[in-house]
């Protein structure tokens, strides 16, 4: 072990904290929460330095946070942040917190979206009944406004805690948007048909085998959930204030759903989506041409680590989209090099699609 002396120094700005001193813990204090205390300068500043020992053949990792580990350090949605690394320990180290959680919560309880449920709408040729969740502002009751409508497939594992693959937890994250006055989007949560998933997000009638009846689902959406969703909630039904989304095949139909019926969607959030399902009519310029002719916003989505083929198949799809048009700016494509293929991670990324596609 090479251990070596090190004097840190941090400048940290952050929204004004009364009551609890922040701290610095990381690798080289075990991760203590009671370690190096920071001193406030003046209103949302604070400024400290500190003498370290560490082992040179590891990089310094370190977070910032509210005196416990319950009130650590977010992003601006709340979200959870990786650890810090020094990149120059000979360098004031300057950070800024945009947000805190607080005794273990992310979001204000006051500000989650209201929930109602809805069983007894029936699909096609299963006659089974489908279980739809619909997410309202937390102050739905006492507005008399109408709010654009998200369509979101593979409900649930969007917002209940449990979820055999894990949430995204749209819910905490609606809240945070909440406070930015951001929340103001109906989100319908469409549960998945469970084994038969994959048959119902294919849009290929056959493909190596499977069978796909994509189009009688998202014609479904179309005819029968979009009209019930308007008749018993306040919203604006046209296509500039309706979107749909999803991840992996909820991606794919989503996407298949704004290619076949671009006069009803005017918003796509398409995350990790399964192109490959697709490719004999992915590289067809048909496909692209319902795209850009109905000024649809649309967010591609996709992860580093994520299979192999995923990165190139999307910044492919999305290269082939700009070129059907390259004067057209309302198509936005983000790639994070760690993502994974998980409800965490597109979990993480839902704030930042809806912002760019209703705000």
């Amino acid at each position: 072990m090479n251990l070596s002396h090190q004097r840190l120094t941090f400048h940290l700005s952050t929204p004004d904290q009364v009551g609890e001193p922040i701290c610095v813990a990381g690798n080289f204090n075990d991760w203590n929460e009671n370690g190096y205390q920071l001193q406030k300068t003046e209103s949302g500043a604070y400024e400290g330095a500190f003498d370290l020992e560490y082992d040179l053949s590891k990089p310094i990792e370190y977070k910032f946070l509210r005196s416990r580990w319950a009130n650590v350090e977010l992003d601006e949605y709340g979200g959870g942040v990786p650890n810090r690394i020094v990149v120059d320990p000979q360098e004031t180290i300057r950070a800024w917190v945009p947000r805190w959680r607080h005794e273990g919560r992310s979001h204000l309880a006051d500000l989650l979206p209201l929930i109602r449920y809805h069983y007894d709408l029936t699909l096609p040729r299963s006659r089974k009944k489908r279980r739809i969740s619909v997410l309202l502002p937390y102050d739905y009751d006492q507005q008399q406004k109408s709010y654009p409508v998200l369509y979101m497939m593979d409900g649930q594992n969007l917002f209940e805690d449990g979820a055999p693959f894990g949430s995204w937890e749209i819910h905490k994250r609606l809240a945070v948007l909440a406070e930015k006055k951001m929340h103001e989007v109906i989100i319908v949560c469409i549960d998945h048909a469970g084994t038969k998933r994959v048959e119902e997000y294919n849009y290929i009638r056959h493909y190596l085998g499977e069978k796909g009846r994509g189009h009688e689902f998202v014609d479904w959406i179309v005819d029968k959930l979009i009209p019930f969703i308007n008749s018993h909630y306040r919203t604006k039904a046209e296509q500039f204030y309706t979107g749909i989304g999803g991840s992996s095949m909820g991606g794919l139909i989503s996407l298949m759903a704004g290619t076949t019926h671009p006069n009803v969607f005017g918003k796509l959030m398409i995350f990790s989506p399964s192109l490959w399902k697709i490719v004999d009519i992915m590289y067809d310029r048909f496909m692209y041409l319902p795209l850009v002719s109905f000024n649809q916003d649309i967010y591609l989505y996709a992860g580093g680590r994520e299979a192999s083929n995923m990165k190139g198949f999307v910044q492919d799809f999305y290269d082939r989209l700009t070129q059907a048009d390259p004067a057209n700016d309302r198509v936005h494509y983000a790639y994070n090099e760690p993502g994974r293929h998980s409800e965490n991670y597109w979990g993480s990324e839902f704030p930042f699609a809806l912002k760019y596609l209703f705000y």
